[in-house]
């Protein structure tokens, strides 16, 4: 049987030679056109267009600076009450309307609990300081006339009054309601004009006490 000729004689010397060229060299692969990273495709780009700025991120004032603003809206110290030094501020605001002003002051941006109870104490004679359990008793209560023996009571109004006056808000309705109906009164115990919410009363058998939207206790007849 013929032996098979080798396929360098089928294909010949220069046909190898191509193939071994072919082989050795290395290969070129087409280039990725970038206009899709570079935005050349649909129209070109603009050669003369300026480059966009960052975008800004809104992000909260800096500690410090919520720290300072908090000071200046518990500094009340360049406003005087009269009577203030011995405790004798006239009071003309329910417990409740206190406890509403002290949430909504809270809320502001910096203010903190311990913050605020300092500024308290600093409107208390001789400027004792108000403890948390006090002011947490405070402000669990709920009445017109609850908590009206608390110092923190005292002391919240005599400071948004002082905050009122610095900032230079008029009274409310509420407040020249308030002196309409306490502006003549005295308090029996501690002689101090304005509300008084003494629990300590006296009534006949046959009435009993009522307290109204102001505080006031009026007594009506027993049914």
């Amino acid at each position: 049987m013929a032996l098979e000729p080798s396929p360098r004689k089928i294909l010949g010397e220069k046909d190898l030679n191509r193939v071994d060229k072919r082989d050795t060299e290395p290969r070129k692969h087409p280039q990725v056109s970038t206009a899709l990273h570079t935005g050349e495709c649909g129209g070109g780009r603009d050669e003369n267009a300026q480059p966009q700025p960052p975008t800004k991120h809104t992000t909260k004032k800096p500690q410090a600076t919520r720290k300072q603003n908090a000071s200046k809206m518990l500094d009340v110290s360049e406003i005087h009450l009269e009577g203030e030094e011995t405790g004798d501020v006239p009071i003309y605001d329910t417990c409740d309307e206190v406890r509403r002003k002290i949430r909504a002051f809270l809320k502001r941006d910096g203010v903190s609990q311990a913050a605020l109870l300092r500024a308290l104490g600093r409107c208390r004679p001789g400027g004792t300081p108000i403890s948390a359990s006090s002011f947490r008793m405070f402000m669990d209560q709920k009445g017109p006339a609850a908590g009206g023996q608390s110092g923190v009571f005292y002391a919240g109004y005599v400071f948004f009054e002082k905050v009122r006056l610095r900032d230079g808000k008029p009274k409310s309705k509420r407040r020249e309601e308030m002196e309409e109906v306490w502006g003549g009164h005295t308090d029996r115990m501690t002689g101090r004009k304005g509300v008084s919410f003494s629990r300590m009363f006296t009534c006949h058998v046959s009435e009993v006490p009522v307290q109204d939207k102001y505080g006031m206790v009026h007594f009506v007849p027993r049914d």
